[in-house]
Formats: structure tokens, sequence, C-alpha cells
């Protein structure tokens, strides 16, 4: 007798586009969960865009759900978030100073002209002082803690077990050397944080399978081991990604949206609408976010290259065949340990240093 063979999209229905009726009802019915730092960037945002945000986040009721890695992570970060905004009205002021005390060095012999600029720039500084006063200072009143104690009480996961760490960590330590996403990104991560991504996903798996429902996660994070990009254009969530929650949840949906593009998809579902300026703050606050990341971690790669070129212009070349100075890959710490270690168990009395950092430092003055 013939056998009728599967029919070929639900051989694979991780590479499946969703219909536009599929996409309304996952909005409506799905488990919704807000990533860390969308929760965090509320300290950023206006008071207009903050409060729309909120409203977003109530609309989504009994249906939200907060896993207990993204609790830790805002609890964990609140503060630090809320001192980099004190610190950016301060830093503002400093450069108005700076290019002021510039303009001054380039204007003796027109007085004039420098009275009217810096009366100019004393009104700027005092509408940003107005502005200020007028912001919510959280560092007094955290209307954010607040609001979020509220509509996230009863709706976050518990924390894995002692003895499930230790099986996830392992996992994501696997999970990270084969590239397999989330968190893969994340390596470099020097705060203990690193497979955080990770932890993130999984509960969101083990509340999905739990409930029988989609998830709908809201995220601002653009790194390629969330979002599959091909060309410079993010096309959706990584296929491995999908996978594995279908496998995970038996057959239940995941979807990802950036926090405008969602707002865009439930805006006329909400009883007041999103604005555009609204929509538009969103999306430039994560622009800058982002391009403020790329410059710090491009300052850290530099100063690492720098580092390590003088870690290897300081050590002889018998070293090279033994150790691999890779400035993306080796830390300055581990190298300058092993470039010792090895000379040490060689038993070479004049490569060995007591203090290699001191050297090294030494080094570094007679260097610049």
């Amino acid at each position: 007798m013939f056998e009728r063979k599967p029919v070929m999209k639900k051989m694979f229905p991780e590479y499946q586009k969703k219909s536009t009726d599929e996409l309304q009802n996952m909005l409506e019915q799905a488990i919704i969960v807000f990533d860390t730092n969308v929760l965090l960037n509320l300290y950023r945002y206006s008071e207009d865009t903050r409060n729309a945000l909120k409203r977003v986040i109530e609309w989504c009721g009994d249906r939200l759900f907060m896993p207990y890695q993204v609790g830790y992570e805002y609890y964990n970060r609140r503060l630090e978030v809320i001192e980099e905004q004190t610190k950016h009205r301060e830093h503002i002021e400093q450069e108005l100073n700076r290019e002021l005390d510039k303009i001054a060095s380039q204007c003796r012999s027109f007085s004039n002209f420098y009275n009217i600029v810096k009366k100019d720039f004393e009104k700027l500084k005092d509408k940003i002082e107005a502005e200020d006063k007028k912001r919510e200072h959280f560092e007094h009143k955290d209307t954010v803690l607040a609001f979020l104690e509220k509509v996230f009480d009863q709706k976050v996961g518990a924390n894995f077990s002692g003895e499930e760490y230790k099986s996830l960590e392992k996992e994501a330590q696997e999970r990270v050397n084969k590239k397999i996403p989330p968190a893969y990104k994340d390596r470099e991560k020097d705060n203990g944080n690193q497979y955080g991504d990770f932890y993130i996903w999984k509960q969101m798996i083990k509340e999905a399978k739990a409930k029988g429902k989609d998830l709908i996660f809201i995220t601002e994070d653009v790194k390629e081991d969330w979002w599959y990009i091909i060309g410079g254009k993010t096309i959706g969530p990584r296929i491995e990604l999908l996978r594995e929650f279908i496998k995970e949840t038996n057959g239940k949906s995941f979807q990802m949206y950036r926090t405008e593009e969602f707002i865009k998809h439930i805006n006329n579902k909400l009883v007041e609408k999103v604005s555009s300026s609204v929509s538009n703050e969103i999306k430039n606050m994560t622009t800058i976010i982002i391009q403020n990341d790329k410059e710090s971690k491009k300052n850290t790669e530099e100063d690492k290259v720098y580092y390590l070129n003088a870690l290897k212009e300081m050590c002889d070349s018998s070293c090279s065949e033994y150790i691999k100075f890779d400035a993306n890959e080796t830390e300055l710490e581990t190298s300058i340990l092993l470039y010792y270690l090895y000379k040490q168990l060689e038993n070479k009395e004049k490569h060995q240093i007591k203090n290699p950092y001191s050297k090294l430092k030494k080094f570094l003055e007679k260097k610049k």
C-alpha cells in the first residue's frame, strides 16, 4: 500500500513564514517577555515615551512573564543606569564649558563677539538645567521600579536550583564553543553574566512548555546570536532558536520584536495610541546605545592589541612557537602568565622574573 509522506513544510516548520493572521493571533494570545534592556530603557526615555511604554507593558496584562534572569539583571543594573543619566547631563555641561573655553582662547581680540557667544552658551545651560529639574530623579524616588514591581507581581519565573545551574553552565559553555545561539556573542563579558541570555532562553522555553503557549520576546539586543541577519538585513529570530523552541515546547511558536516594531504591530489595539514621536525616540535611543557600545568595544580592542604587541616585543622570539598571541582570543593577563609559566618550566634562569606585571609596566613606560 502506498505510504503518503509528510508535507515538506511540516517537516521544516522553523523555516515557514507566519501569515498575518497567525502573527495577530500570537500578539493577542502568546506569553510576552520584555528583555532587561527594554526595562532599563524606561530610565533613559523622556516622560512621554516612558509613560507610553508603560501603557504598552500594561496592555499585555496576565500574559506578561519575567524570567528570573531578567529580574536579576534589572535589579543588578538599575542604579548603574540611573547614575548614567545623571552623568550624561554633567557631561553635556562640561562639553559646553570646554567649547566656550576654546572660543575664548581664539577670540581674545574680539571681546564683543565672545561676550555674545558666552550669553548664548549661558542661556543654553540654563535650558538644560531647567529640563533637568523637570525630569524624574530616580535616585530619590524610583517610579519605574514601583511600576515594574506592581505590573510583574506574581509573574516572575522561579530561579534554577544549584544543580540545574551546574548543568546549564556546562551546556552553555559547550554551546558557546560551538557558536550555538543564544549568548555566544557575550563570551567576552567580564561581569560574570556571559551566560545570561542563555538562562533567559531556557526560562522562556520552560514557561512556554508549562503553559502550552506561544511566546513573544521583545528585546533591544541586535547581536547575531539572537537574530538571523543576511547582508546586514535582519530577517527574524535565528533558525536554530526557532527549531529548538518548536522541539522543546512540542510545536509552539517563538517570535521576536524590537520595541518600536512591537508597538507598531499592537498600536491599533491600544486605547491610547502611541505617537510617532514616541516611536522615533525609542528607535533613536536604541541606535545611540548600539553606537556607544561599538565605540566602547573598539577602544577595548585597541587597548588589547597595543598591550599584546608590547608584550610580544618584550618577549624573545623563542617563545612564539609555544605561545600564540591573539588579540581577539587571548586575554593580556593570561598571555603574560602563560609566557612566564613556560619560561619557568623550561628553567631558563635569565627569563625567570618574579613579577611579570611590574616588568611589563616598566617596559611600557620606556616605550612611551
